[in-house]
């Protein structure tokens, strides 16, 4: 390979061995694939074991070479991996992201949401925003970088910016004709991050909303929308669906495959939903 694309290898491969936050600092592709990787890696490990290739019997006994001795000697808890085994499902702990932005970003959004909605703010009435938030967030979505949509997707300036300026921080706000514009950088010059020492690594921020009138309201949301103790409305779930698949497929597509999808579990072959998800 060319240079480049050796060193983009290597990044590839490194993000393959786990996923890595390497991305944010250049907006790179790899984030896309860590949780699908990790769904190819099970697919692929079924297969291989339908076939005949064995895997080693004894990985999670405590001896050299297991998982749990390898990656967590000194802190492994074995009881863990059958503990209310088929009872509880870790997927109940997922959050469904109703905003295409990083995640750290969505209670900050939710805040903002509220603020304009509650208030009746107009975006030209607005004269500073104020997020107040722990350092570890600062970190991560601090950027202003918006030269790539992966690093414009990590900035929580620009997040609350769509949500002003587009009424929303849906991944339309996120095209270059608009995260690029004029009126978008001129609204994000207004949005300012300060350090607050009370919070917590995993704490939510809260916003200031301040108006060129001279009014002032703060919101915290401490849960994001979309948590599992915060969830989605059905609604809200197909307006998100319809409005990504809508960008790459056409509408009778789009229905059928929705359709398809929620009835999942009378389908007798899934080979349905591979073809309704090829594109033209």
């Amino acid at each position: 390979l060319p240079a480049a694309q050796c060193a983009s290898a290597l990044g590839i491969a490194a993000s393959f061995s786990g996923g890595l936050w390497g991305f944010i600092h250049d907006g790179s592709h790899t984030k896309k694939l860590h949780a699908a990787r990790a769904a190819e890696g099970g697919v692929q490990a079924a297969l291989l074991a339908q076939r005949g290739i064995s895997g080693p019997a004894a990985v999670f006994e405590a001896r050299w070479g297991g998982f749990l001795q390898t990656l967590a000697g000194e802190m492994q808890q074995p009881a863990a991996l059958t503990d209310q085994l088929g009872e509880v499902w870790k997927l109940a702990r997922c959050s469904i992201k109703p905003y295409a932005a990083c995640r750290g970003t969505h209670a900050a959004i939710d805040a903002l949401d509220q603020l304009l909605r509650q208030h009746a703010v107009a975006t030209g009435d607005i004269a500073r925003i104020v997020v107040g938030l722990n350092p570890f967030l600062l970190e991560m979505c601090g950027t202003r970088e918006l030269t790539s949509l992966a690093a414009a997707q990590m900035s929580l300036p620009y997040a609350l910016t769509a949500r002003a300026l587009y009424g929303s921080a849906e991944l339309a706000s996120y095209d270059d004709s608009r995260r690029l514009s004029a009126e978008a950088a001129a609204l994000m010059a207004r949005i300012e991050l300060e350090i607050d020492d009370q919070q917590g690594r995993d704490d939510e921020p809260w916003v200031r909303l301040e108006t060129v009138q001279g009014q002032q309201w703060q919101q915290h949301v401490a849960v994001p929308s979309g948590s599992p103790a915060n969830p989605l409305s059905d609604a809200a779930l197909h307006a998100k669906y319809r409005s990504l698949a809508a960008r790459v497929l056409p509408a009778p597509q789009v229905q059928q495959l929705e359709t398809l999808c929620l009835t999942l579990d009378n389908v007798a072959d899934v080979r349905q939903v591979a073809v309704l998800l090829a594109t033209r």
